[in-house]
Parts: structure tokens; C-alpha cells; sequence
């Protein structure tokens, strides 16, 4: 009862002080109107034009009953469905007269100029929401005008730039639709516009679940630009909302659009076409035919009401400056001025104030029931704040290091406890190295200090197992790090794995002097952000790997260009010191004849002798142009193929350098591709190259097999190794071999790796693909 007494006072307060619907003429002939949508009832888009409609006709001074069809041609489309609505048609539009049809979309227009004769002959028909439009659709039609849709491109691509400038890609969703068929062709007449800032990839025949999973892949260079996707490959249709509430849930990237239709459902906004704006036009033209002007006489509207409009909660989610925004933007989900807005309502409250003593009660346990929400919504803001601290520093590339210190900082304020610390995995290496440390007191396991790994519970970890230790003391074989947490006097700690894609990296490691603070509570809390961390650091190590590999290329394009001065200079002083010698010997010698054979002081002996001058020079000249021809280019290699050059190349190693070189080889007999067998001898000449002049070592392991698809070559040195990261720069002419043999393995899609030890020796494995 007494809530009933406050509505009432509320909508007295509220009533309008006149009513423009009752200001219609009570004589006025009830005019009928046919509103015919090409798609189903309850699409969002035929809604907004449907309440504009209203809108303008609630308001009229013709009363006016307004008759709604839905052809459903956006879920099925055929000829069949076609006449199955026009016998339809033609049977219920014989009982009703009506003095105007408004058709909205291209389906409904075209079915409407097809069979407007037979179905509505003479009825003025006002048509919008229509992309494919031309002049000469009208000719011999006076009873048809209306507003053509347009999309604003342009306009909206310009937008993108200016709040999202360093997007370079755009992913433009479509279907089959004739709205996406339009919207694709005014696309291909713009992109040229924006060749040089954005590249464009519309999706292909996809059904729901592989747009929405490329979508979630996408990269944050990219936007998404809804057109449609109401019907996927596999005939599935869906609602605007339900498609677009899906892409904008999996994308990682703003979503833009061109239809208010999709506002609200998670997009950002843009130039977009206004539903309501469309339907309050349309019917605006329709009093103008009740007001006596014939259709022909009303302009077709070439531009359709397009408005800048946006959501403010996606603004908000993606840090856009709003100040970015068009002055005449319209902005949904705006927090208001709450007085102004509900003004009157305040007013009615206040008078009725003493009604709502009777509920004081109810507000108090509310205001407790909200107390206990704020609580649980604190712990997911602060849970929520970390993660999106994380998600922050990966995307500015923070240091790795950084992101786990910002992590720690938050769960030792959780759980207030003494310690807790990152460690990553180094399984090669076998060790464990601490990443980060956050603790109360002076540490002896601080950043970057290493433990053999044997000291963690890596099977159990890479379970997914939780490691929890109520009483380190009362372990019985202590590692060494129970062993130092003890000396701080961490009595219990709490391991929690670091899993990426399923692979352990690392463990999250709370300590504290009591176990109970470890509540499953709050375990759980930092399992979820301990997945968050392991991804962030995963991320940075790869982002990491990718700044090496530049500096690699760096370093590569300078190594080639040393390395082609030094061939030149090389076979420069080849072509001096040796042929210009042995030329310049042939040259004396043969002038030496001439004279003696023209002045006749010689006898057949002392021609000989010369000729045999000559023609050991020659011989020599000979050999030295075959090793230079060799060692550029082994013609071996290609006659006889690898194997027949390389035990060729190891025969001529052995005896010029006195060291022992094993080569195995299995499976290996047959000739590979000409690439793969240049490479892997320039690899293994590489390889020897660098034992013998860094290694110091008598012998070397060469194996090369074949299994499967695959080529695996291991060469294996007994020298006295070498640290790898010292190897790893410009002035380093080793680095440089490694560098140039890690370059061949990659640019055939296969893999490098060395392993060194020093005072041991050195192994270098290549595994390269067989594309047959």
C-alpha cells in the first residue's frame, strides 16, 4: 500500500502539463500506415526505426494506426520465400486500405517495386535504411521517394586514426548480407585513401566460433570494423546484439561500426547510421503526403541522419581521451548530474519524505548487505588492479624484473606476509634463478641468485601441484634453500607453480613465520594472478628474444659486409702474390728463350730446361687457381654431392692441421636439395674453421643423419670451450662464424643451437627441414 501511495504521488509530479497526442483532431479519418521490415521482428535495428516512426507520429495532428510486417528475408532468402510473402501479402493487404507504406532495407524495397502494382496499387511508399540505390529504380514509379543509406567511411576511418593512432591494421567483419556486399564495395573505393596508414583484411566464410577466435588473436596494432555478421558459413543466424556482444567480448582490441544498432553491445562507436534518426525522417515524409504533397515532389534524401556517437564505459576500458572526440559526439552510459536529470522525481521524494520512514529498516540491512559486497569487491578491484598492472606493463614492455616486483608488492600486502619471490626455471642450465624478491628483511637469496634445480619440486610443480610447507624445520633432508629461508626465520612458505601453456616456467614462493595466513582464499586469489604474472613474463622473454634477433641482424649486416671486404682483399692478394709472381716468372722465362733462340745460343737441352721452367709454373699457377675456385665454390658438391665433398674437404683438413675428424653419416647417400647441401657444408667448414682457430682441440665428431623429414647434423669438438654470451659480439670473429651458421640453419626454417663448456669442449646441433 504505501508503495503504491508513492508512485502515485511520483507520476502526479511527473504528468506532462499537456498531452500532443490528444492534441489531434477527434474528426481527423484514422490514416493507416504499413510498415514493412526485410528482417525478423526484434532486431535491434528494425526497433530504432520502428520507435522513430512513432515518435514523429505520436506527436502528428493525423491520428495514425500503424500495421508492422517482417519479411525474415535476413534468415531465409529464396524464391520461394518470396512468393510465399506475396500470396501472403496479397491476401491480407485486400482487407485493409492503406494510405502510406514505409519500407525499410534493400529486400523490402525491391520486393516492394516488384509487386507494388499487384499489392499496394497507388499507395504512396516512402522507403529507407536501402544501400543499393539508383535513379533509374524509380523510372515509371511517381508514388515512391525516401532516404538512401550512406556509410560514413571516411569519416569513421578518421576517427580511428585520431583516438587509436598507432593502429596500422584494420579486421572488417562481414557476411553475405546485402548491407556487407555494400559496404565492402564503398570500402574498396576508399582504401586507396589510407593505403600508406591502415591495411585492411576482411574475414573469409567463417562460421561464428572462428571469427570470434581470430578476432581474440589479434594483435594490439589492430581494430575490428563490424559491417554484419548476422548469418555465419554454416547457416547460423544471429541477433546484433548476440553477434556483437560475442566479437567484443573475445577482442583484446577496440571494435568500431556503422549502425547504432550495435552501440551498447561493446563497441567504441563512430560516424554511425541512425536507426531512429532514419525512421523519424521517413515518417516525416509521410505527413507531407498526408498534408497533400504528392511523393515525386518530396527530394529523395541522398544523405542518410549519420551521427558521432560512442559508448563511454568502452571509452573508458581502451584510455581514450574523450577530448578526441567530436564536438557534436553523443556519448551513451555517461554518468550525469543525477539532480538535473531527475529533478521532478527528487522533488516528489522529499515531499513524500515521511512515507519512507516505514522502510528505514530495510535500508539498513541493505546498506550491511552493500558493505559486505564492497568488501568482496575490493579484494577483485585489488585483484583486478594487479592483473591490469601486468597487462599494462607487458604492453609497455617493461622489464620483466619490473612486472614481478610489481606483482610481489601486491601479494605480500595480501596475505602480510615476510616474504614472497619470483623464480624461473632453467632447465638446460639446471638451475633455478631468483627473478624478484620482496621481503621485509635483509636476504641472502636475493635477485639473481641460482640454486641447482634439483633443490625444487619440479615434477610435483609441473602438475599444477601447490607445494606447501606448514614447518620447514620439521623437514627432515632440508634443501638448501629450506635451509637459508630457515636462517630468516621463515618457518612456512607456500610454492605456487608458474604454468605457460601448460609448461611449468617458474614458482610464485610466499613465506612467512605462520602458516595460517595462507587461507585457501587467498591462495586462490594469487593462483589467478600467478597465471597473469607467468604470461607476462613469458611475453616479455619473448619480446626479449625479438630485440636479440634485431641486434642479430644489426650485427649480421655488418658482419657481411667485413666479410666481403675481407674475401676481396683476400683473393686480391691471391691473384698478386701468387699468379702475378708465377706470370711474371712465365713472362722472364719466355723472353729469355726468345732471345736465346734468336741470338742461337741454344741447343735442344737448354729448351728443354726452359720449357720445364715453364711448364711447372704453369702447374703451380694451375693448382693455386683450383684451391682458390675450391674454396669458394667446392665443384665436388655439385657433381658428386654432399657427403663425396665433405670426406674430400675432412681428407685435405686432417693433413693440413694434424687433427683427428670422425664423420658419420647415416641415410645421408642420396643427393639432398642443392640449398640444403651448400649450407650444411658451409656450416661444418664453418665448424672447423673455428676449431682450428679457437678450440685447440685434437678431435672432432662430425654426425649427420636422416630420419624421417629432417637432416640432423652434430659437431662435436674436444677443445677447451668457450663461454657463450663472450662469444656474442661484433669484434668477436668467432661470434661471427656462429652468427653466420646460426643464419643458414634459420633462413632454411631450421634450428641452431651450441652448447660449450670450459676446459671441455664444444657441440653445435643443426636440425634442418626436407622440403622434397
Amino acid at each position: 500500500m504505501l508503495t503504491l501511495i508513492i508512485l502515485t504521488i511520483v507520476v502526479l509530479f511527473n504528468l506532462p502539463l499537456n498531452c500532443p497526442a490528444a492534441i489531434a483532431t477527434h474528426n481527423s479519418e484514422i490514416k493507416n500506415v504499413l510498415v514493412l521490415h526485410a528482417s525478423h521482428k526484434g532486431l535491434s535495428w528494425n526497433d530504432r526505426l520502428s520507435n522513430g516512426i512513432e515518435s514523429v507520429f505520436s506527436q502528428s495532428q493525423f491520428p495514425v494506426r500503424i500495421f508492422y510486417e517482417y519479411m525474415d528475408t535476413d534468415r531465409i532468402f529464396d524464391n520461394q520465400h518470396v512468393q510465399n510473402l506475396y500470396e501472403l501479402y496479397k491476401h491480407k493487404f485486400s482487407i485493409v486500405k492503406f494510405d502510406a507504406a514505409i519500407v525499410t532495407d534493400d529486400r523490402a524495397f525491391q520486393f516492394m517495386l516488384n509487386y507494388h502494382s499487384r499489392l499496394l496499387p497507388g499507395t504512396p511508399v516512402i522507403f529507407c535504411g536501402v544501400n543499393y540505390f539508383a535513379s533509374y529504380d524509380l523510372y515509371g514509379q511517381s508514388n515512391f521517394t525516401g532516404i538512401v543509406q550512406t556509410i560514413d567511411i571516411d569519416e569513421t576511418l578518421d576517427l580511428v586514426l585520431t583516438l587509436t593512432p598507432k593502429v596500422r591494421n584494420a579486421f572488417v567483419v562481414v557476411d553475405k548480407t546485402p548491407t556487407s556486399i555494400a559496404a565492402i564495395q564503398l570500402f574498396i573505393e576508399n582504401m586507396h585513401t589510407y593505403q600508406d596508414r591502415l591495411s585492411f583484411y576482411f574475414n573469409e566464410d567463417m562460421d561464428m566460433r572462428e571469427l570470434i577466435n581470430t578476432v581474440a588473436e589479434l594483435p594490439t596494432d589492430w581494430v575490428v570494423i563490424v559491417v554484419n555478421f548476422i548469418v555465419d558459413k554454416s547457416g547460423q543466424t544471429y541477433s546484433i546484439e548476440q553477434s556483437t556482444q560475442m566479437i567484443t567480448q573475445k577482442a583484446k582490441v577496440p571494435v568500431y561500426s556503422f549502425w547504432d544498432s550495435y552501440l551498447g553491445n561493446g563497441i567504441i562507436g563512430g560516424k554511425l547510421i541512425s536507426g531512429l534518426g532514419q525512421g523519424k525522417q521517413s515518417a516525416q515524409m509521410v505527413l507531407k503526403v498526408f498534408e497533400g504533397e504528392s511523393p515525386s515532389q518530396i527530394d529523395i534524401i541522398r544523405e542518410s541522419p549519420n551521427e558521432y556517437m560512442f559508448d563511454y564505459h568502452v571509452l573508458e576500458k581502451f584510455q581514450i581521451d574523450m577530448e578526441l572526440l567530436p564536438e557534436d559526439s553523443k556519448i551513451i552510459n555517461k554518468p550525469s548530474n543525477i539532480y538535473n536529470e531527475y529533478k521532478t522525481v527528487i522533488w516528489s521524494i522529499l515531499i513524500g519524505f515521511v512515507l519512507f520512514i516505514v522502510i528505514i529498516f530495510t535500508l539498513l540491512i541493505n546498506i550491511f548487505r552493500r558493505r559486505q559486497a564492497e568488501i568482496i569487491q575490493k579484494k577483485y578491484s585489488n585483484q583486478l588492479e594487479i592483473q591490469n598492472k601486468i597487462d599494462r606493463a607487458i604492453l609497455e614492455a617493461k622489464p620483466t624484473e619490473k612486472i614481478a616486483n610489481d606483482a610481489l608488492k601486491y601479494v605480500r600486502n595480501l596475505f602480510q606476509c615476510r616474504r614472497v619471490s619470483v623464480i624461473l626455471f632453467d632447465y638446460e642450465q639446471r638451475y633455478a634463478v631468483v627473478l624478484a624478491v620482496n621481503c621485509d628483511h635483509q636476504t641472502t637469496i636475493g635477485e639473481k641468485t641460482k640454486f641447482p634445480l634439483k633443490n625444487f619440486p619440479v615434477d610435483d610443480l609441473k602438475e599444477g601441484n601447490i607445494i606447501y610447507a606448514n614447518d620447514i624445520i620439521s623437514i627432515t633432508e632440508k634443501s638448501i634453500v629450506d635451509k637459508a629461508l630457515i636462517a630468516e626465520k621463515i618457518n612456512a612458505y607456500v610454492r605456487i607453480p608458474l604454468m605457460y601453456h601448460g609448461t611449468l616456467i617458474g614458482a610464485l614462493t610466499l613465506g612467512h613465520s605462520d602458516f595460517s595466513v595462507f587461507s585457501d582464499e587467498k591462495i586462490e586469489t594469487v593462483k589467478q594472478i600467478s597465471t597473469s604474472l607467468a604470461l607476462a613474463i613469458q611475453a616479455t622473454i619473448f619480446v626479449n628474444n625479438i630485440l636479440h634477433r634485431e641486434r642479430d641482424l644489426k650485427k649480421m649486416s655488418a658482419i657481411l659486409i667485413r666479410s666481403q671486404e675481407d674475401e676481396r682483399k683476400k683473393i686480391s692478394l691471391e691473384l698478386h702474390d701468387e699468379f702475378g709472381q708465377a706470370l711474371t716468372a712465365m713472362n722472364m722465362s719466355v723472353s729469355l728463350l726468345e732471345k736465346k733462340v734468336i741470338s742461337g745460343q741454344l741447343n735442344d737441352h737448354k729448351i728443354i730446361e726452359l720449357l720445364h721452367d715453364i711448364t711447372g709454373s704453369i702447374h703451380t699457377m694451375a693448382d693455386q687457381i683450383r684451391d682458390l675456385s675450391h674454396e669458394l665454390r667446392p665443384p665436388m658438391l655439385d657433381v658428386l654431392g654432399l657427403l663425396p665433398a665433405l670426406k674430400a674437404h675432412i681428407t685435405s683438413f686432417q693433413k693440413r692441421t694434424g687433427i683427428s675428424v670422425q664423420l658419420m653419416a647415416e641415410q645421408c647417400e642420396a643427393k639432398l636439395p642443392p640449398e640444403i647441401e651448400i649450407n650444411l657444408f658451409r656450416i661444418i667448414q664453418e665448424a672447423l674453421h673455428n676449431v682450428v682457430k679457437h678450440a685447440s682441440s685434437s678431435e672432432v665428431a662430425i654426425s649427420l643423419q636422416r630420419y624421417h623429414n629432417n637432416i640432423h647434423l652434430t659437431i662435436t669438438d674436444n677443445g677447451k670451450g668457450f663461454h657463450i654470451p663472450d662469444a656474442h659480439s661484433i669484434e668477436n670473429t668467432m661470434g661471427i662464424g656462429i652468427l653466420g651458421m646460426q643464419k643458414r640453419s634459420t633462413n632454411l626454417g631450421g634450428n641452431f643451437n651450441i652448447y660449450s663448456t670450459v676446459n671441455i669442449g664444444t657441440r653445435i646441433v643443426v636440425e634442418l627441414p626436407l622440403n622434397e
